[in-house]
């Protein structure tokens, strides 16, 4: 795609300086200089803007292949924990049986253990 756009661009531009060198110059120069002329500047117009045009290509490219090189971000935005959900709820019960029986203490914990087997589970999946 890139090579076709550059073509296209220094075709279209060689196209026009043809022109303006021929219409500059007509009526001064013979009609074989004239030609050589004409030719010469059209190909010499042609490699540079088709070169110029790959250049950007390439260049561009490269910058942007070494900036998108980035680490994709998954779906999960939390730390798995290293042991299993059965075992976290059997470790945050004994936890709860340890500790004094207040509700509220009780509540919070079975709910912070519930919470996070579900993410485990969820996150499995």
């Amino acid at each position: 795609m890139a090579w076709k756009i550059s073509l296209w661009i220094a075709v279209i531009i060689s196209f026009m300086n043809g022109i303006v060198t021929f219409s500059k110059f007509y009526n001064y120069i013979s009609h074989t200089e004239l030609f050589l002329l004409v030719f010469l500047r059209v190909v010499g117009t042609f490699i540079i803007f088709f070169a110029l045009g790959m250049g950007i290509y390439f260049f561009l490219k490269q910058q942007i292949a070494q900036k998108v090189k980035r680490p994709i971000s998954s779906k999960m935005d939390y730390v798995l924990p290293s042991i299993s959900p059965a075992s976290a709820i059997a470790v945050n019960k004994a936890e709860i049986k340890e500790k004094s029986p207040e509700a509220d203490e009780t509540t919070k914990a079975s709910a912070e253990a519930l919470a996070m087997s579900i993410r485990t589970m969820l996150a499995e999946e």
